[in-house]
């Protein structure tokens, strides 16, 4: 939450906005999520439908993690201006990384903390280039989202994520005025 004070209130430069270049080419990115997630499902312990279930989880998860988008790659990435974009990678991967240590208990699960934090670099460069092309922190947080589970749907997610990103440019839903006038 005062990542999205600062990010209001703070006199930088906001190229990266919550809805990017395109809302509703932004809208893919989520409605991607939940399809794939809605479809397989995550079990649980709740007596909830799996299909269910997993919408759910993957709201409130979104929901965090574009509060965490909004300070990493929002916030921060604006500030650094024109800073290469392998160091804006760089940096807020690294504080990224150190911004859970408030978060978890241990990292065991990731097998240290260190392979933790060099997941969060690695990872920080997919989600630094997905808000330089769509100026979107929307779908850095679905990108982010994605990772909930290891299964099927995650690596369904990152190949339609990856190739929307690739065609990000090449995908329009409204016609040019110029084609619209020749059409009558």
């Amino acid at each position: 939450l005062v990542s999205l004070l600062f990010y209001r209130f703070a006199p930088v430069n906001k190229q990266i906005t919550f809805w990017g270049s395109s809302n509703f080419k932004s809208l893919l990115f989520p409605l991607v999520l939940f399809t794939c997630y809605g479809i397989y499902g995550i079990p649980n312990d709740h007596g909830i439908d799996p299909h269910i279930w997993s919408i759910l989880f993957c709201a409130m998860a979104m929901l965090y993690n574009a509060m965490e988008e909004y300070a990493w790659r929002g916030y921060l990435l604006n500030s650094l201006g024109k800073t290469p974009f392998w160091i804006k990678s760089l940096l807020s991967g690294i504080f990224w990384g150190f911004w859970h240590l408030l978060i978890f208990e241990n990292f065991d699960q990731y097998g240290g903390f260190l392979m933790f934090l060099l997941f969060c670099i690695v990872f920080s460069f997919i989600l630094t280039f997905s808000v330089h092309r769509t100026g979107s922190v929307l779908v850095a947080a679905a990108i982010h989202t994605f990772l909930i589970q290891m299964n099927f749907a995650t690596v369904v997610c990152f190949i339609l994520f990856m190739i929307l990103l690739g065609i990000w440019n090449r995908i329009s839903f409204v016609k040019k005025e110029s084609d619209l006038s020749a059409m009558s």
